[in-house]
């Protein structure tokens, strides 16, 4: 499972022991998770307790085990129980495939929700893996919402693979100076954020370029591990970002590195 952020956050409401009393939270709506996660310290206060465990493999290819436990899940006016993940207090709150699922919900990252959706399209894969396209034209226009960051292409600087688009501000630029790492500026989480370094696939900064009208930057880069994505391929290893290639002829999505 991943313990990175999905796309926005959503508000939910985890009922206690009894189903009677509940409590609002606001996780990452998280795809790529298959269950939903909440600290323990929450679920224990609601007076849950885990009845299994289950082993997670996370990006830099190392296995955890967690305990889980079902809860019950309140959404809109919508009361179901799902089995949610007992995580610790550092993770992030995460409303994984199967919740979605139970509640037959499909997110919309665009307009930040979640959206009703027939039962039969829930089997459908997670957007990183999907040969649908469903590209966010809005993206920047959520950018725009965080001041002071400016867009940057990553590139690496032996195979000049273009393997990242990010946003940095002056502070990110400072840190991947001082440190020679390649650290950006969230603009979901709105903190500095140095790629890998949860998962120890971090970037050696080799150069930076400034664009003609200093509105953008590139980060020439050199993996000190793996890949840079948060994806990982059959054989369970980060690929860099931009590994679906448009097929002109069907318009639909290759992928590279499966």
């Amino acid at each position: 499972m991943r313990t990175k952020v999905g796309t926005f956050k959503y508000p939910v409401e985890i009922g206690d022991a009894s189903g009677e009393v509940f409590e609002r939270v606001e996780p990452w709506v998280d795809t790529g998770a298959l269950y939903s996660q909440f600290p323990t310290s929450l679920l224990d206060r609601l007076g849950h307790r885990p009845d299994a465990t289950r082993q997670f493999k996370l990006a830099d290819g190392s296995v955890m085990e967690r305990p889980i436990g079902d809860v019950p899940l309140r959404i809109g006016s919508e009361t179901r129980i799902v089995t949610c993940i007992f995580g610790p207090e550092a993770a992030d709150a995460l409303l994984g495939a199967t919740t979605l699922e139970v509640f037959s919900l499909a997110p919309d990252p665009v307009n930040e929700t979640l959206n009703p959706v027939l039962a039969q399209l829930l089997s459908s894969v997670a957007i990183e893996e999907t040969e649908t396209v469903t590209l966010d034209f809005d993206k920047t226009a959520k950018v725009a919402r965080v001041p002071g960051v400016i867009p940057c292409a990553v590139q690496h600087a032996d195979t000049n693979e273009v393997i990242l688009v990010a946003y940095v501000n002056q502070k990110a630029l400072q840190a991947s100076l001082d440190t020679r790492s390649a650290v950006f500026w969230s603009t979901s989480r709105n903190e500095l954020w140095e790629k890998g370094k949860t998962s120890g696939e971090t970037f050696e900064l080799v150069e930076v370029r400034v664009n003609c009208e200093q509105n953008s930057l590139l980060y020439r880069v050199r993996p000190r591990r793996g890949g840079i994505c948060h994806t990982l391929n059959a054989a369970g290893e980060p690929r860099n970002c931009f590994y679906r290639r448009l097929d002109f002829a069907t318009g639909r999505l290759e992928n590279l590195n499966p």
